[in-house]
């Protein structure tokens, strides 16, 4: 048997001449408890906050993406059928319609002149 178990099973000891209600932990161990409690929290509740914004954020894609790939799907037929329409009409089924757009469309307002005289916002 290991020595150290009498000596747990013992209790506590109290040396010579130390009353036990002057061996408290005292008000500077509970002020260490409460901020140590105090940082817990506020750790948990940013954490939590977080967490939120994360899920937040990954549904928002999950559903752009789900968006995109609907609105893919549904170009698809169309454009099978605008071609298949072309070619029965003799046209050219590459050649863009005026209402597409160019391939490389310029931004709202940029062969425009600033109407505020340029400056920046």
């Amino acid at each position: 048997m290991n020595p150290a178990v009498p000596a747990l099973l013992a209790g506590p000891t109290v040396l010579a001449g130390i009353d036990p209600k002057d061996a408290s932990p005292g008000i500077g161990a509970f002020i260490a408890f409460l901020v140590l409690a105090v940082v817990v929290l506020l750790l948990a509740w940013s954490f939590t906050r977080h967490q939120r914004k994360i899920r937040a954020n990954a549904a928002a894609r999950e559903h752009q993406l789900r968006q995109q790939a609907e609105a893919g799907r549904a170009d698809e037929p169309a454009a099978a059928g605008e071609s298949a329409a072309a070619a029965a009409a003799g046209g050219d089924a590459n050649a863009s319609s005026p209402e597409e757009p160019s391939s490389s469309p310029e931004p709202p307002g940029a062969g425009e002149a600033p109407e505020d005289g340029g400056g920046s916002r």
